[in-house]
């Protein structure tokens, strides 16, 4: 259901393309007067939060509050308004330690990746080219090639290449 508060506005002041999509237009004001602050339907409760959010811990106990988790949310983030400017700024400091932290174990995880792998590729490159002349030197020295292929895990092609070249 959309539902839109305008406080003060005329509804009829609101555009036609505005009107077609909202299906109730609430004017708090009328709506304070008219209201019933023990009805626990969800749109009740949310025109409660919405003018008079402290009415609503009053309405209902935390049990009952329980089964409407967004008005739940909504209310802790009106509590959070209630911190002290130095609490505030103790939690955003906290906050940005957290993401600094988390920023540069990021970066420092990339570098190690980075390093770990070119220094794979280093030790990869010598093992591949000590193997290289090792095959060379057994096929200078009369080896057959199935032989050299079965002493290195390698296939007969590959050895006829290094022979051939």
């Amino acid at each position: 259901m959309y539902l839109s508060i305008a406080w003060g506005l005329n509804p009829r002041l609101l555009s036609m393309k505005l009107r077609s999509k909202l299906r109730n237009v609430i004017e708090s004001g009328k709506w304070k007067k008219n209201v019933n602050f023990k009805d626990k339907e969800k749109q009740s409760l949310w025109l409660t939060f919405l003018t008079e959010p402290a009415k609503i811990l009053e309405m209902m106990s935390p049990t009952e509050l329980a089964k409407f988790n967004e008005i739940c949310d909504a209310l802790d983030i009106v509590k959070a308004s209630n911190y002290t400017e130095a609490q505030i700024n103790g939690m955003e400091k906290y906050l940005d330690e957290v993401r600094s932290y988390n920023s540069g174990m990021a970066y420092a995880e990339k570098k190690g990746i980075e390093k770990g792998i070119e220094k794979g590729m280093k030790k990869g490159m010598k093992k591949g080219i000590d193997i290289a002349l090792l095959i060379v030197n057994d096929l200078k020295s009369g080896i057959s090639v199935s032989e050299i292929a079965d002493k290195y895990k390698i296939s007969e092609s590959m050895v006829l290449n290094f022979k051939n070249n």
